[in-house]
Order: structure tokens, then C-alpha cells, then sequence
């Protein structure tokens, strides 16, 4: 029998959680998977735990990633997609943890509505055991305009609370060049191109809360990432013609913000490289003039002065 769902869970140094999080994945009243794990070159016990845990369950594998490939979660998603044999595809972080019916409301859903590509349930939080809190993750229903909710933050997709039909996703689904921000990019960019998918009102996903996530860190590379995701998105939107005014102004005023970060850390070449791109927007921007002012104008006089941050905002 074919595989019919592929689970893909990154991980690095995650010797301590990711038992947990492998269980979840096992404890699925729905049977048919495969689970790909994908170390990113961990330094802690995590090979050890994870070798053992698949001798005992064949329909685990445990891989790592290429020399070859950036190192990050991207590259380990990326990487595990493309050695994937299912008909569908959920990817899931090594600290998360899926409900035991997870996967079977998923496809109940993909086999209501056989003309989806991707289904997306709510997630809920927990920080030792779930049930230890009743916050949800986030919103996944939109009132008014999908894509500008998701903009804004209104609405957010968790990672693991999204199970997609595989052929119908690129062959790097998740941009290796990004540290951040790397899901929101993805999904909206399925959002963008047309995605038909069904959102249903049930919790499936945990995660964990904790200071140690992907992403919780305020470095460098954070926000470079926070700036290009903005610049790709906004790219897309232009390109698919669906540029809209206050799409742009959500998008810009991210990118600015990360602007105001390279000054501020004195990232001359993060900023130079910021500011190239900027100026290669000028001409499908709304706010042209407001734009032109900022980067021929504001960024030099805060570079020099450190005053007029309160300008670097639409």
C-alpha cells in the first residue's frame, strides 16, 4: 500500500523534546505515514535519541542535511519534502506535538472537499503538558480580505496545522535564504497564487511555548529576514497583479522598520543591500514620493544623526 500522508519534522538539538514530539506523530489513530526526520547537524544527543526511537518503528526515517544546503529548518523541510513518498504532505517543528486525531480530520476534510489543496486546523498552546493552557496559537478565520489579515497578523496558519496535497506544491516549498518569517512566506504565497483550501474550527496541534522556538531570537539575521520576506511577498502580490494600496502600506512599513534596525546596529552592508531593494520598488509603489523621501532623505540624516526614526513610517 502506498504511503498516503509524509509527516516532515526539522530538528537541531532537540534531544530533550523531541521524543515527545515523535510519539504524537506514532500515537495517530491514522495509521498509513511515513515520518521524516531531518537533523540539521545537531551537537547534543539528538542523533542517539532519534536513531533509537526509529529501529523500533519502520515508518520513521532519520536523516540530515546536506553539506551542501544552507543550515536552518528551511533547508531541513526542503530536504525532507523532496525524499517524501506521500500523497500528502505536514510538516511539524521538533518541539510541537500533533492531537491523536490529527492527521484522520485532516483527510476526512480533504476527502469532503476533494478540490483542496491544503486543509488547516486551529492549534493550541501549551508550555509542560497539553491542557496546562487555553490559548490558541492564533486565528485562522478571515472576516474581510485573507490576504490583507495575514499581513497584518490578523490571521496566522501554524505550521503543523496545515496538511497539503503534495503535487500540488513547488519543489522547494520553504526559502532557504530566510531565518524567519519563513511560514508566513510560504503560505501567503500559496494564498497569492489562488490556493483553494478549507479551514475547519478544531484544534489538532500543540505548541509548545517556550524561550528556545525557532525564531525567538532578535539577531541579525531576524531581521534581514523580516525585511526580504516583505520584499518577496510584495513582489508577488505585483507580479500576480493584487498589489493593493493597503497591502503595500502593511508591507513597506515591516521593511522600513527593518531599515531602522540596520542603522540603528550599524549593519552597513545589511543596509545597503535593504536599501538597493527599496529603490528597486520605487516604480510599482503607491507611496512613491513618501518612498523616495525616506531612502534619498530620512536614512542618510539617521545614519549621521540618530534622530528621525518617527519618519521611517508610511
Amino acid at each position: 500500500m502506498s504511503v498516503l500522508v509524509s509527516i516532515i519534522i526539522p530538528t537541531f538539538n532537540r534531544e530533550h523534546l523531541i521524543l515527545d514530539t515523535l510519539k504524537s506523530a506514532q500515537n495517530q489513530s491514522y495509521r498509513n505515514f511515513e515520518c521524516i526526520i531531518v537533523d540539521d547537524n545537531s551537537n547534543d544527543n539528538t542523533d542517539e535519541v532519534v536513531k533509537l526511537f526509529c529501529l523500533n518503528d519502520s515508518r520513521f526515517r532519520y536523516l540530515k542535511r546536506p553539506a551542501n544546503r544552507l543550515k536552518g529548518a528551511n533547508a531541513c523541510r526542503n530536504f525532507g519534502f523532496e525524499n517524501s513518498k506521500g500523497i500528502y504532505v505536514n510538516w511539524l517543528d521538533s518541539d510541537d506535538l500533533f492531537a491523536n486525531n490529527h492527521l484522520q480530520e485532516h483527510l476526512s476534510v480533504h476527502d469532503k472537499h476533494k478540490d483542496i489543496v491544503a486543509s488547516v486546523s486551529e492549534a493550541g498552546t501549551f508550555v509542560e503538558f497539553i491542557g496546562d493552557s487555553e490559548q490558541k496559537w492564533s486565528n485562522i478565520f478571515s472576516k474581510n480580505d485573507l490576504i490583507e489579515d495575514m499581513l497584518t497578523s490578523k490571521v496566522s496558519w501554524q505550521t503543523a496545522a496545515v496538511l497539503w496535497k503534495q503535487s500540488e506544491l513547488p519543489s522547494r516549498p520553504f526559502r532557504e535564504d530566510l531565518s524567519s518569517s519563513q511560514e508566513w512566506t510560504f503560505h501567503l504565497s500559496q494564498v497569492i497564487e489562488g490556493l483553494n483550501f478549507f479551514s475547519f474550527n478544531l484544534v489538532t496541534v500543540f505548541v509548545r511555548r517556550h524561550e528556545d522556538r525557532i525564531g525567538k531570537d532578535a539577531s541579525k539575521t531576524k531581521f534581514e529576514s523580516a525585511f526580504l520576506s516583505r520584499y518577496i511577498i510584495l513582489k508577488k502580490l505585483y507580479v500576480e497583479k493584487r498589489l493593493k494600496k493597503p497591502y503595500q502600506k502593511a508591507l513597506l512599513n515591516k521593511m522600513l522598520q527593518a531599515v531602522k534596525k540596520a542603522i540603528y546596529f550599524k549593519y552597513d552592508k545589511v543596509l545597503f543591500k535593504q536599501t538597493l531593494k527599496l529603490i528597486s520598488i520605487i516604480y510599482i509603489a503607491e507611496y512613491r514620493m513618501s518612498l523616495i523621501k525616506i531612502i534619498f532623505l530620512y536614512i542618510p540624516i539617521y545614519r549621521i544623526t540618530r534622530r528621525g526614526e518617527t519618519l521611517f513610517k508610511l
